[in-house]
């Protein structure tokens, strides 16, 4: 859920995830948000009109965080089973590419 600071009213609830949100980020590079979830998936909206954009299953279990480094596109995802490396490239205001980074 997305709450304005000023009067804390919800303004967007994103909705997809099976089991538990674990955690989310935001991208300072792209206008995206990532969330994970205990389902395994890691989902990517569109942080201007919170549209579902991806979802990503690497089948590694329970993905527990996210960290994104300003200046790149990469976002880097933990699991149970292990960590990845993505990359987020940004097509256009519909549709991102991610990209697998060994």
């Amino acid at each position: 859920m997305f709450y304005l600071q000023q009067n804390k009213t919800c303004i967007k609830t994103l909705e997809g995830h099976q089991q538990n949100v674990c955690c989310v980020a935001f991208h300072s590079e792209l206008s995206v948000i990532l969330s994970a979830s205990e389902d395994g998936t890691v989902k990517i909206w569109h942080s201007d009109t919170y549209c579902l954009k991806s979802t990503l299953n690497f089948g590694l279990g329970r993905c527990w965080t996210i960290s994104c480094l300003k200046g790149y596109n990469n976002a880097a995802l933990g699991y149970d089973e292990g960590t990845l490396m993505i990359k987020v490239e940004k097509k256009n205001k519909e549709r991102n590419n991610v990209i697998l980074l060994f």
